[in-house]
């Protein structure tokens, strides 16, 4: 045996959590303190047992050479890796892999920060465990250990026992762990003496058979891992959320707002709530903006769940159906031709990106050449789709086309004999050399170094850079002007607010452009006035009832919750709602009032489904014709659908 070799490790048990046998290593080793078999096994000094044991090649390397454990194998098997690994980029998990490996208790911990990131959590801080998992194990193999999958923190019972698990004792409330070290349990005993093991089942409702289906969906996760990706997550979404129609048509991007909307509508509140989500968070715009961001969707984990759970049923289905989509894009997804007739590359796909952007009602598509330079535009009216799409005007000819008219120009050509060899007008010559004499440097002389340029980068910067001269004059004369207009409203005595209001395009660009003089012209910053919160709650609340009335007039077709009503105020009122929400008692009141309760909204949508159902030619439509159109009507109470009848026979129906 090598000297630095291990002399014993524990096996691993099947599911077991590696926290769990680092842990009884520490026990059979007889080592005093924790930290002492974290530096055997690691060589970190550390009290703490944590989701991620770090510098695992070192660990790996002091083990016996007949062992088969790999840093791969632990980590996919013994850790909860496996719940975030397909939520991760590729540049995220090579990290991971890097501190994992070779971390050590010196260097700040990037695992950890996966572990903690922001967002619901997916984890339990307190390790739990199954009382009868725990009998059968000390029946069997004489102790217990920690199981990776019931850490999940929403999760409240054993799914394969039906019973509650347990982080702290149910008799004297003392936890079953410490957090630092004792992950692994060798007695059903706490240490008052009290046995725990003897529980009994739990009846099992619909809000627990709901979080073991989100469990069952991440351990699919887990057990796909090598199948399931970052990038393939995105791409079932960009498949799926196009042909349902949450792709702005023209924009290109994800209706992010409207999908969660509609997702938060699909799932009951009491579900959401069971699993950690709440409807703040949902609509919170740092969750609309990140959750499909690459850096960020494993801070939304359980999100993604309900969010391929809502689009396609589940996991499975998410993955595995793959439909055609057709894209309406303007412009399509590329690649597009180079127009330039002297480019080696005409008429050819060479151009792989389009800059796209919106105004007005036109949307505009801008593309380069990356062998000649050459720029050009397209723009589509909405209301002219067809008739614009192939024409398209010019922005830059290109450093080759430029560089093409300097070779001519020395040969001895005049600009209309250069206009014929290229295919253009005399205008279009003229115009540039226009230009180009009325920046700093002559045309000839800069086309002469131009002629003798063969790389096309250096022809690009020389470009760039006699336009930037050009400009300079230009700023400096925007720079004065907006400076006169700026000091004239200072004089007149307005606060910054009230200066940034009157003249918001030379207030912001001089901000950016020219701060230190910004900062002492303006008049000096005063504290914030401090919130009337009483007067604010009754002022809020005036306008949640207005919302709440406008809401209900507009009949909207999903249920109204309280976001609804919020979302309906002016943006000013929903600013100020949500950042004193705590502190408005009267507008929490007035929406829990306004709030639609679930048989309110089945009995306000019941005319709609009756209209459509006669519009499908039905001669009768009784309470049953409804449920069977609508599957939500069958858990209505006996005083709604008592209602809903009373409707019926309003409206001329015989409801038997």
């Amino acid at each position: 045996m090598m000297a630095n070799e291990i002399s014993f490790f524990p096996t691993l048990y099947p599911g077991e959590d590696f926290r769990s046998t680092i842990y009884r290593y520490h026990i059979l080793s007889r080592n005093k303190e924790f930290y002492e078999s974290k530096l055997d096994l690691f060589n970190v000094h550390s009290n703490k047992n944590t989701f991620f044991s770090r510098n695992l090649e070192y660990f790996i390397s002091r083990l016996s050479k007949n062992s088969n454990l790999t840093t791969e194998y632990i980590l996919n098997n013994h850790t909860v890796f496996p719940f975030y690994k397909a939520f991760m980029s590729t540049k995220k998990i090579d990290l991971f892999y890097e501190d994992i490996k070779y971390g050590r208790s010196e260097s700040s911990s990037f695992a950890g920060r996966i572990v903690n990131a922001t967002g619901p959590k997916l984890l339990s801080k307190e390790p739990k465990y199954c009382p009868k998992c725990m009998e059968n194990e000390l029946s069997s193999i004489g102790e217990c250990f920690l199981h990776i999958g019931q850490q999940l923190h929403f999760l409240e019972i054993c799914s394969e026992h039906g019973v509650k698990l347990i982080s702290e004792c149910p008799v004297c409330g003392l936890r079953l762990s410490n957090l630092c070290v004792d992950i692994s349990r060798s007695s059903s005993n706490c240490i008052c003496g009290h046995e725990f093991t003897k529980c009994d089942e739990v009846n099992s409702n619909e809000i627990h058979a709901f979080q073991m289906l989100i469990a069952d969906e991440l351990f699919c996760i887990a057990k796909n891992r090598d199948k399931f990706s970052q990038e393939k997550i995105l791409e079932q979404y960009n498949i799926i959320l196009w042909n349902k129609g949450y792709f702005h048509d023209f924009t290109g991007e994800i209706s992010k707002k409207s999908l969660l909307s509609d997702m938060m509508n699909y799932y009951t509140e009491e579900q959401l709530l069971a699993i950690g989500i709440d409807s703040e968070y949902i609509c919170s715009i740092v969750t609309q903006r990140n959750f499909l961001s690459k850096n960020n969707m494993h801070n939304h984990i359980i999100l993604h769940i309900l969010l391929m759970r809502f689009l396609c049923g589940s996991i499975s289905n998410f993955f595995e159906i793959h439909p055609g989509y057709s894209v309406s894009l303007p412009f399509g997804l590329g690649p597009w031709k180079c127009l330039n007739q002297i480019c080696p590359e005409h008429n050819q796909p060479s151009i792989m990106y389009c800059n796209r952007y919106y105004a007005s009602s036109i949307f505009y598509g801008e593309f380069q050449c990356r062998v000649c330079g050459f720029t050009y535009a397209k723009r589509i009216c909405l209301n002219r789709l067809a008739e614009d799409e192939e024409h398209y005007s010019i922005r830059f000819m290109g450093h080759m086309w430029i560089k093409t008219i300097c070779e001519l120009r020395e040969k001895g050509h005049t600009q209309k004999d250069i206009a014929k060899i290229l295919k253009v007008t005399p205008l279009t010559i003229n115009k540039y050399i226009k230009k180009m004499d009325e920046s700093s440097e002559k045309f000839d002389d800069l086309y002469l170094r131009m002629s003798k340029m063969e790389d096309s980068n250096a022809i690009l910067e020389l470009i760039a850079t006699t336009k930037e001269t050009s400009s300079t004059s230009n700023f400096e004369e925007k720079i004065n002007r907006y400076r006169k207009n700026i000091t004239r409203i200072v004089l007149d005595g307005y606060s910054r607010t009230e200066i940034r209001s009157k003249a918001a395009t030379e207030y912001n660009y001089l901000i950016k452009n020219d701060k230190q003089w910004m900062k002492e012209q303006l008049p000096a910053q005063g504290y914030a006035k401090r919130i009337d919160c009483e007067k604010l709650d009754i002022e809020l609340s005036n306008y949640i009832e207005q919302a709440a009335r406008e809401v209900y007039a507009s009949d909207p077709p999903t249920r109204i919750r309280r976001f609804s009503i919020v979302n309906a105020l002016p943006e000013k009122q929903i600013n100020q709602y949500n950042g004193n929400r705590k502190k408005l008692p009267r507008c929490t009141a007035a929406l829990i009032k306004f709030e639609e309760s679930q048989d309110e909204y089945l009995i306000r949508h019941a005319p709609k489904i009756v209209s459509q159902l006669l519009d499908a030619r039905y001669r009768n439509v009784t309470f049953n014709s409804i449920v069977a159109i609508r599957s939500s009507y069958r858990n209505c109470s006996d005083e709604a659908r008592q209602k809903i009848e009373e409707m019926l026979v309003q409206m001329g129906m015989d409801i038997g």
